[in-house]
């Protein structure tokens, strides 16, 4: 603990502070994913005391004479300092993944500390400016993109990274005064870690289409995403889609012209839209329950039953009619048919 002080003489980088700074930042960090994740309060406090206590050993000789031991030396010294397992482990978990099949880390604490750790720098990074171009990664921040990655997928950790992301942000406003275009540096982020998830789930034998489907529904919890990924993949190489993707195609290309979701019944006068209307109703509550249960296979299963009512909607009815509130009325029943169909997978995203 008595090192701990000494890292505030200690640049971690000329924009973003000292490792003193970094520390308390990736302490309130970790904090927030705990609290995030509903961990116990004895998981709570280990993690911030092992986030307190990360960088102390980068002062000490040890560490300064063989860099590739930071962590491993902290572990040591902590548990020679009487920090107790949890502890100790996570202060040399903190930089796990170090590479590509590299071990991952075993405790809880020591997963919510290296993604703060990874997170900090990865938005520090960007918020100065500082982000990969071709082969240049100077401070490795793909790597520790896929870190957290593989962390959270490997823990089934349900994080929502937009909101981790405007934490660290925010965090770097307050301690540091920094100055940057919020919305940019956010959606650079949010682009930067979606480039990493596409090229890991394609790795994995992901469909790229299915991969760009589930993304487009803007989620942001990794975990989800490859869950959804996983059982749509599955789902249509046992079954294909061929049939319904020009259907559901066509609702989505209208949908975009919907003011609303807000479906008036006593404007529906012909047979096919009111037949369309009631088969939406009868499993949009099936279809949500589903996805609360991460059955996305399931839900999206119920939907491809809606495609016959779709098919008949289109043949007997024109929704571009000069009538204003019958046209909002039937763009509206397919908004809102777009709309829940969204929350399983951008069906237009997908290739025959």
């Amino acid at each position: 603990e008595d090192y701990v002080q000494d890292l505030k003489n200690i640049i971690f980088q000329e924009k973003l502070g000292t490792l003193y700074e970094k520390t308390i930042r990736i302490q309130k960090l970790a904090k927030k994913i705990g609290d995030y994740l509903e961990v116990g309060e004895e998981t709570q406090k280990n993690t911030e005391r092992a986030a307190y206590l990360s960088k102390a050993d980068l002062v000490t000789k040890m560490v300064d004479e063989f860099t590739e031991l930071q962590g491993k030396m902290g572990m040591e010294y902590a548990k020679h300092s009487g920090e107790n397992e949890i502890v100790s482990t996570a202060i040399y978990e903190q930089y796990l993944p170090r590479f590509a099949g590299d071990e991952l880390p075993t405790t809880t604490a020591g997963s919510i500390l290296s993604i703060a750790d990874k997170l900090d720098t990865i938005v520090g990074s960007f918020a100065i400016g500082i982000q990969p171009t071709g082969s240049q990664d100077p401070y490795g921040l793909r790597r520790q993109a896929l870190g957290i990655i593989n962390i959270i997928l490997d823990k089934r950790l349900n994080l929502a990274l937009g909101e981790l992301i405007d934490f660290a942000l925010y965090i770097f406003v307050e301690e540091l005064g920094l100055v940057f275009d919020y919305s940019s540096v956010k959606k650079q982020i949010v682009d930067f870690l979606n480039g990493r998830i596409k090229n890991m789930f394609s790795d994995m034998g992901i469909r790229y289409d299915i991969i760009d489907g589930v993304i487009s529904t803007g989620t942001d919890n990794i975990y989800d995403l490859k869950v959804r990924a996983d059982k749509l993949n599955q789902y249509l190489e046992e079954n294909g889609l061929t049939e319904i993707l020009s259907t559901f195609n066509r609702v989505i290309s209208l949908a975009e012209k919907s003011n609303s979701t807000n479906v008036k019944r006593d404007l529906l006068i012909e047979g096919a839209e009111i037949e369309l209307y009631d088969a939406f109703n009868d499993i949009e509550e099936k279809v949500l329950n589903c996805l609360d249960k991460k059955e996305y296979d399931k839900a999206l299963e119920l939907f491809i039953g809606l495609k016959g009512p779709v098919d008949n909607f289109f043949d007997h009815v024109m929704v571009m009619v000069e009538d204003e509130n019958l046209r909002e009325n039937r763009l509206s029943i397919l908004g809102k048919i777009s709309k829940t169909m969204l929350l399983i997978c951008d069906l237009s995203k997908l290739v025959k």
